[in-house]
């Protein structure tokens, strides 16, 4: 039997934040949460032993890459290792246009 994967939650100020930082464009921020929804509890283990970014303790950052049209985008997410294994929590997320 496989082990379940973490369901993952963010904060308010989070979820507040994420149209704002995709310039409430609905396709990225389609893609932003499904990201974070199905791609991250995926990934997450292999970023356990990540050292925690400054000013935040017992975290790691999560990055992916991102397309929309001509465009590229980053998309970074501060996430907590607290509810590990069955919980990730996004405390801080940002994108960015990267320039080509």
């Amino acid at each position: 039997m496989q082990p379940s994967r973490p369901r993952v939650r963010w904060t308010t100020e989070v979820g507040g934040r994420l149209r704002e930082e995709v310039n409430n464009q609905r396709s990225l921020l389609l893609q932003v949460l499904h990201a974070l929804l199905e791609v991250l509890p995926r990934e997450a283990g292999g970023f356990l032993n990540a050292q925690s970014p400054a000013g935040y303790q017992n975290c790691f950052v999560w990055s992916r890459a991102l397309v929309q049209g001509e465009r590229q985008w980053r998309l970074e997410a501060i996430v907590n290792r607290a509810g590990w294994p069955s919980l990730l929590w996004v405390v801080d997320v940002f994108v960015r246009q990267v320039e080509s």
